[in-house]
């Protein structure tokens, strides 16, 4: 049965990773990754790039990792900060050689991870990017991964900005959560009115997109209840600031 356990993991090998950019603690952003299917092999390798404006003077510090991630998939920045017009890029990647099982983990489906936490220094717009110099074979810093040296590579589905300011969709509620589908979303009191919602499964699918126009006393209620039980993931966009929120359909 152990073997065969085994073997099922190891057939996961190319379900894809997602990969998103959230906010941490004071002036810090988190990366996490978002597993689809259960996986203990190598997590071979690993590629992102986080941009934020030039002008900022923002730069981001030393990459933290704690075990066991550190163990089985370390980071590191590749190459310096890029300026490239308006914005500053930076591009990161890692090289795995353990497997999960031997550092006494694995990945579960849709339980997010995070794989390191990057404090910042200054104030700036920061989101986990692919975009037109990503792309570009010169700089090869699209988010790309893969699991035991098969390329497995997902979704961006979060990103984090305006570090060092207030992010008026950082403090969102979502009441109940964990709930049977339907819930109500409270938005804190901000200066701008009108606010983007769109709701993915753990497929990443958009199940619900709305906009709303609100400032003061902002709520929304949504059912998600015809979708069945499970992970969904709700972006709110306010003007070019980004956050997205988990919510558990039971």
């Amino acid at each position: 049965m152990m073997a065969a356990a085994g073997l099922t993991l190891g057939a996961s090998a190319q379900s894809p990773i997602d990969i998103g950019l959230f906010p941490g603690q004071a002036n810090e952003v988190e990366i996490r990754i978002r597993p689809t299917a259960h996986f203990d092999g190598v997590f071979s390798s690993l590629v992102f790039t986080l941009r934020w404006e030039a002008g900022s003077g923002a730069v981001p510090d030393p990459i933290q990792q704690i075990a066991p991630v550190a163990q089985y998939m370390p980071i590191q920045p590749s190459g310096p900060v890029v300026v490239d017009g308006y914005y500053a890029y930076q591009v990161y990647a890692g090289f795995g050689m353990m497997p999960l099982s031997s550092a006494g983990t694995h990945f579960q489906l849709n339980e997010e991870v995070v794989l390191a936490r990057i404090p910042v220094t200054g104030n700036a717009s920061i989101a986990i990017v692919n975009d037109a110099w990503t792309g570009e074979l010169a700089h090869n810093g699209d988010y790309y991964v893969s699991l035991n040296g098969q390329n497995a590579t997902g979704t961006i589905y979060g990103l984090a900005t305006a570090m060092g300011d207030l992010d008026p969709t950082v403090d969102v509620s979502i009441r109940p959560n964990p709930n049977d589908g339907r819930f109500t979303v409270t938005f804190p009191e901000a200066g701008a009115t009108q606010r983007d919602l769109v709701v993915t499964n753990s497929l990443g699918q958009r199940v619900h997109t709305e906009r709303i126009s609100c400032a003061v006393n902002c709520q929304q209620a949504f059912d998600l209840s015809a979708f069945g039980p499970g992970l969904y993931h709700l972006e709110v966009t306010t003007g070019n600031s980004s956050t997205t929120h988990r919510v558990i359909v039971r």
